[in-house]
């Protein structure tokens, strides 16, 4: 019965970060003017394909497993909802290479996929550099891991078509899993 409480209470936060997005887009449609003054780039739905790489993380969970390099791929929707803010939605899938640093498992590694759709919002100080930060959900292809709550934060120079920045991510999961991730992404 615990279960099924838990589930519904998931479920409830996922329909209310839902419901809060749409809330986010509409009220962007009613902030809509004639004001040219932000850059073209940015006056218009953007899908941007970024490349990921992780030099190292940790896994601050009991297990003690250090994450050795990760490499990923992250599709971003963006959608302007106001002067110099735009609405992002993101999926980010990562491969990991993990250490075990447990004495009984000493050089064991193995290969996981992560799975972080991600909601947040990107912020644009001036015409080629940003701020961004973003919440999700984390889910692995594996058992050997729960899902968990996610979120990252962020700086970049967007150069239209191309965007290079740096993001501090942390996935809840059986613990922690905390990392700095480095992008290069192309729009279109």
């Amino acid at each position: 019965m615990k279960t099924k409480n838990l589930l519904l209470t998931n479920s409830k936060k996922i329909v209310l970060a839902i419901a809060l997005s749409g809330g986010i887009v509409l009220s962007g449609f009613a902030q809509t003017s004639a004001d040219n003054s932000t850059p073209p780039a940015f006056n218009s739905p953007k899908f941007d394909i970024l490349l990921d790489y992780c030099p190292a993380g940790t896994f601050d969970g009991t297990e003690g497993i250090h994450i050795n390099d990760g490499f990923g791929v992250t599709g971003k929707y963006e959608f302007p909802i106001a002067r110099n803010l735009n609405l992002t939605l993101s999926d980010f899938e990562e491969e990991v290479e993990t250490r075990i640093a447990d004495q009984n498992y000493y050089g064991y590694n193995a290969n996981y996929i992560f799975s972080v759709p991600k909601v947040g919002l990107k912020y644009f100080l001036e015409k080629s550099i940003y701020a961004e930060g973003e919440v999700g959900y984390e889910n692995c292809s594996s058992t050997d891991f729960d899902s968990g709550v996610a979120f990252s934060i962020g700086a970049g120079f967007d150069f239209d078509p191309f965007e290079l920045g740096a993001r501090y991510e942390s996935w809840g999961s059986n613990g922690l899993i905390t990392q700095i991730t480095f992008h290069l992404g192309f729009r279109f």
